[in-house]
């Protein structure tokens, strides 16, 4: 296995492609799903293992509002949210994720904070 294993949620798929495909340049393994009903039917998942959310999905469950359904659930993992609106709200929503992210984003400034999820993913 790799540096451990990210799966995307957005609902743009030129943001999936674009972060999967430098996601497995970074060295993770990576799946990326077109929404929150997908991850919700997705099988678990073994840490280490986190999930990059997109915090606004029109046609689906928000990212908040998958994170929230899923605390305390087989499917719970540590999130990192991306988003291109940034205000206090979105940080009080998106409490106890292990990032938020704001687009436009440095890929270094994301790859630090899949890592930061992974830990709290590893650490149990």
């Amino acid at each position: 296995m790799g540096r451990g294993r990210v799966l995307i949620v957005d609902d743009d798929a030129s943001v999936r492609r674009a972060l999967a495909r430098l996601l497995r340049a970074w060295g993770y393994e990576v799946e990326a799903l077109p929404d929150a009903t997908a991850y919700l039917h997705h099988s678990r998942v073994a840490p280490p293992a986190c999930l990059v959310l997109d915090i606004s999905m029109p046609a689906d469950l928000g990212g908040v509002t998958l994170f929230n359904r899923l605390a305390g659930t087989a499917h719970a993992l540590p999130a990192v949210f991306i988003t291109g609106h940034g205000d206090d709200e979105i940080r009080r929503d998106t409490l106890g994720a292990a990032d938020v992210i704001y687009k436009p984003f440095d890929e270094q400034l994301l790859v630090a904070a899949i890592e930061r999820a992974l830990a709290r993913s590893q650490a149990g």
